[in-house]
């Protein structure tokens, strides 16, 4: 295969990574007072699909480069370790949906063709639970952090640092 018709499977990687980490947010809003209405079944449906799609490229990567994962959220929890938005049900439901909006700006850059089915069901549940969120509770994108910084700003930031992690050869 040449290379220029080599697929770039950097965007995907970044995105499972992501969403793996948006799964522990998850956890945190599923214990909260956000997790409520149709954002419950929405979220299950989300985490129950997330896991399933993510479980098997997860467990490779954890094989081949486990301390590689562990820097990666390691990065992800510095790049919001001062972010306190009211309380830690709102922050984790803001982190969830800053997280899961970043891993489709990664996922948007492939084709169906370069991302393949599993691409599809990630959108797909993830679009899903974002429009639940954003119904649901879109008085987030109003909400500044303590230093003034945007909803729009953290998702950025994700971008930006999945973008540093993880690039191609």
């Amino acid at each position: 295969m040449s290379k220029e018709n080599k697929i770039d499977f950097i965007p995907i990687v970044r995105a499972i990574v992501k969403l793996s980490s948006a799964l522990s947010d998850a956890d945190t809003v599923i214990e909260g007072k956000y997790y409520k209405f149709g954002l419950k079944k929405t979220l299950n449906q989300w985490v129950d699909k997330i896991e399933k799609a993510t479980k098997p490229f997860m467990g490779k990567f954890l094989e081949n480069s486990e301390d590689a994962l562990q820097a990666a959220y390691d990065r992800f929890l510095e790049l919001t370790e001062d972010l306190n938005i009211k309380d830690e049900d709102k922050t984790a439901l803001i982190l969830l949906y800053c997280k899961a909006k970043s891993s489709l700006n990664d996922m948007e850059k492939l084709t169906f063709e370069e991302g393949g089915m599993i691409t599809h069901i990630l959108v797909k549940y993830t679009t899903e639970m974002l429009k639940s969120i954003e119904g649901q509770y879109g008085d987030i994108f109003e909400i500044r952090d303590s230093d003034g910084k945007s909803i729009q700003a953290i998702i950025e930031g994700y971008d930006e640092l999945g973008n540093a992690m993880f690039i191609k050869d």
